[in-house]
């Protein structure tokens, strides 16, 4: 029915079960946070690293049943994309998805982790269902602030350049939200929730959770993407 984001992370065991994990999404339908995650996966047995991969996301009472054909890299990463070729399927949207899944580095994570100057890019789609898309580069101090940022906005070819700041807060495991203020053409300035995933100190994924109490409809932008670790030695010029 329309784009959807979707960040989040899960623990495979090895022998094809997925025994547990969160995600966070962003539909034009609705935005659901904290959902519970299971699933089953199959690896073929060619060697070649293609396979199965299907996902139950619970929400309350409600669970969404997806499927992906998947294949491996050699340092245990997937290229993923869905396709709900199964009876058990039960994404009536028909929703056609593809992504990245990364294994973790570390295994344990905190607020302290998130320190440094990051790239980021968050592509995406306005309430309209034009592109839309933020690029920039802030400072996490590792301590709930985001500061000293620069930006620039794409909203269906309206432009802008602006300084962006923030703060976060660290959640559990390898999650936590963020806040970021800048301004947008034809407003003053407007302020963005998202979830981030540690994929490792230096690679965090995005999604943003917008949403008005009671409908849980997005009520700001469609973004996700991902955010990058800088190196402090090297100089741009």
């Amino acid at each position: 029915d329309g784009t959807v984001s979707i960040a989040g992370a899960f623990t495979a065991n090895g022998t094809g079960t997925i025994t547990g994990g969160n995600e966070d999404v962003n539909r034009v339908t609705g935005v659901a946070t904290t959902l519970t995650l299971s699933g089953t996966y199959a690896i073929d047995g060619t060697g070649d690293g293609h396979g199965t991969l299907e996902l139950k996301a619970i929400a309350g009472q409600s669970t969404l049943i997806t499927d992906y054909q998947l294949v491996l890299d050699s340092e245990g990463n997937a290229r993923i994309f869905e396709n709900n070729s199964t009876t058990t399927s039960t994404d009536v949207a028909n929703t056609h998805g593809e992504g990245v899944v990364r294994r973790l580095v570390g295994s344990s994570f905190s607020a302290a982790n998130f320190s440094g100057n990051y790239a980021f890019e968050f592509p995406g789609q306005d309430l309209a269902a034009k592109p839309a898309a933020l690029a920039g580069m802030f400072n996490a101090n590792g301590n709930q602030t985001v500061s000293h940022g620069t930006s620039d906005f794409n909203d269906a070819g309206a432009l802008s350049s602006q300084p962006i700041s923030g703060d976060f807060s660290f959640l559990s495991d390898n999650r936590g939200t963020m806040s970021l203020t800048f301004e947008v053409p034809n407003k003053p300035q407007v302020t963005l929730t998202f979830v981030f995933y540690f994929v490792s100190s230096s690679d965090l994924y995005v999604v943003e959770i917008d949403s008005a109490t009671g409908t849980g409809l997005p009520t700001e932008f469609r973004l996700a993407g991902e955010m990058i670790l800088q190196n402090p030695s090297t100089t741009f010029g």
